[in-house]
This record gives structure tokens, C-alpha cells and sequence, in this order.
């Protein structure tokens, strides 16, 4: 059954369960990182964490903004019938989102200490948030795009 003839809640449903699930996967994950630093007892490497979030989440708005503009522009073209806007829309969203996320992956990576430092970052916990953010952020920005993008168009 194409996506303009399904009812209502079963369209709904394809766009927000796995909106859903993504967000639920992205939630556990920083429940899991934040438990297992947290065992280590070292008070810095939970406020790097603490310190690296609102970066990280930057990145998760600029993959948000793109998958919800490309999902209504795609949904609108769906709906007129129009498939090949929708496939426009799509690689739009995508890659223009992987780009700006790499962009700014690259940019907070040579930023990062001025960055943290107005986070609050100290002495003794700048080099624990350039670690966790190494793998938060720049070694996982592109996958962990093309998740929330692609996870938003199924």
C-alpha cells in the first residue's frame, strides 16, 4: 500500500515510531555512558559528560531541524503524488545535513578548549571532555546522522 493511501494513524506511525525508537536509542545510550563513567567514582570524567552535552545535543538539533523539514517537504510531495520532490527532499535533508554536521564536528574539534572552557570546563577535566568528545562527537557525528536522518524517512 503506498504511503498517500494509508488511514492517518498507520502514516503517523511510520514517521514517529522511528523517530521514536532513535530518540529512545540516543536517550539509553547517554543513560548507559553516564552509568558506567559514573562507576569510575572520578568526578571529573562525569562533569566532562555533563560538560560535552549541550555540544553534543547541538548536533542532534542540526540532524533534528533536517529530518523534520525533509519529513514534511516529503510528506507534502507524497501527498500531491509528486515522488520525484520527495526524492529531492530526501537527499536534500541528508546531505546537507551530513555536511553541516561534519562542518561543525570540525569546527568544535579545533574549538574545543576555548568551548569548554566557557562550558566550565577545569584543569583537571578538559582533557577527560576532549576524550569523550572525540567519541561523542567527531568520530560518530556522520553515522549518528545518517541514523537520525534515515531513521525519520522510513
Amino acid at each position: 500500500m503506498a504511503f498517500a493511501e494509508l488511514p492517518m494513524p498507520r502514516a503517523l506511525a511510520r514517521f514517529v515510531v522511528p523517530t521514536v525508537l532513535s530518540q529512545l536509542a540516543f536517550l539509553l545510550l547517554n543513560l548507559a555512558d553516564a552509568f558506567f563513567v559514573g562507576q569510575t567514582g572520578d568526578t571529573y570524567q562525569v562533569s566532562a559528560m555533563t560538560i560535552t552535552f549541550p555540544v553534543i545535543m547541538m548536533m542532534t538539533c542540526v540532524t533534528t531541524i533536517f529530518a523534520t523539514g525533509g519529513n514534511a517537504t516529503i510528506a507534502a510531495a507524497l501527498g500531491k503524488g509528486n515522488r520525484e520532490r520527495a526524492k529531492q527532499a530526501a537527499v536534500f535533508s541528508l546531505y546537507t545535513a551530513l555536511a553541516l554536521v561534519v562542518v561543525y564536528a570540525a569546527a568544535i574539534g579545533f574549538l574545543q578548549e576555548p568551548v569548554f572552557r566557557l562550558l566550565g570546563a577545569s584543569d583537571q577535566s578538559i582533557g577527560f571532555c576532549e576524550d569523550y568528545l572525540f567519541w561523542a562527537l567527531i568520530a560518530s557525528s556522520v553515522p549518528f546522522t545518517f541514523n537520525q536522518l534515515m531513521a525519520k524517512k522510513m
